[in-house]
């Protein structure tokens, strides 16, 4: 039995039964670079982008050469929205399909540097902008969605039957700035505040580009490990102010995800949560009293 072509949301979409539409826009699959020493591939088998190794070692090179030049650099990082019902309604070859298709369209970014995040069975991408700024990455990472929302996918669903996908959409997190401090330290900051943005987007109902504001001068660097002898810096009278706040998610009511058990904040980003939930607070009706 052949099924008519579908939507990524089940509406009918126009297209042949039988073998699955073909994409006007397949990639090209790219020769894959190997290392030299043990012929290790470093690209991903399956979209043919960077593997999440030979990104951060490109996005190293890149931040130390941004940092010597005093030149701007972009991080994007974007998430296929509701990508689990694609698999769970067509397959997951029809994922894979999405996946690609969606690699292609930001592999066309000029002058990106494209990864895939999450490991094999991620439905996110990694995407770093050497010499460009916020603004320009934003607009960068909005025609990219605009793309992937616009493509038509023909997937097998069956040995019999196919749809062609379409309306695929995905969220996008921004986050840049002319870095100063080590490589890898910058490139947590990136990492954390794309993060951040990528989670507004998502609530927001995704299909959107969100930038990360994090306060001016603001740095969130991973906590050095303690060392024998070792006592924390105190100024004059006060101890110094923490550059990282840790909260356990079960205080927050969450279900710790992986093997993640606290949510890590910067101080500015702490601080303006205790600001938020104040506000909530004095909003909120007064609990009755027990007793």
């Amino acid at each position: 039995m052949r099924t008519a072509p579908r939507t990524v949301n089940g509406a009918p979409a126009h297209g042949a039964h039988g073998a699955p539409p073909q994409d006007r826009h397949a990639p090209v699959a790219p020769e894959a670079p190997r290392c030299p020493s043990c012929g290790r591939n470093f690209v991903d088998g399956l979209t043919g982008v960077l593997d999440r190794q030979a990104w951060e070692n490109r996005a190293l090179a890149a931040l130390a050469r941004a940092r010597d030049e005093r030149s701007p650099l972009a991080l994007v990082l974007a998430d296929l929205d509701r990508f689990k019902s694609v698999n769970d309604t067509y397959g997951h070859v029809a994922g894979d399909e999405v996946l690609k298709a969606t690699a292609e369209v930001l592999g066309r970014i000029e002058g990106a540097v494209v990864g895939r995040y999450g490991g094999h069975t991620g439905d996110e991408f990694l995407v770093l902008l050497p010499h460009s700024g916020v603004d320009a990455a934003r607009r960068a990472a909005g025609r990219a969605l605009e793309a992937v929302r616009g493509r038509t996918i023909g997937v097998r669903t069956s040995r019999d039957a196919s749809v062609a996908l379409t309306g695929q959409t995905v969220s996008m997190g921004v986050a840049g700035r002319v870095p100063l401090g080590r490589p890898e330290d910058e490139l947590f900051d990136l990492l954390l505040d794309c993060d951040v943005a990528l989670r507004a987007a998502k609530r927001a109902g995704g299909d959107q580009v969100r930038e990360s504001r994090p306060a001016l001068g603001a740095r969130c660097r991973r906590p050095e490990p303690d060392r024998p002898g070792r006592t924390p810096a105190r100024t004059e009278g006060r101890a110094e102010h923490p550059r990282q706040v840790r909260i356990p998610l079960a205080a927050l009511g969450h279900t710790a995800q992986q093997d993640g058990t606290e949510l890590v904040l910067s101080v500015a980003s702490a601080t303006h949560l205790r600001d938020i939930l104040g506000r909530l607070l004095d909003e909120a009706p007064e609990a009755p009293r027990s007793g």
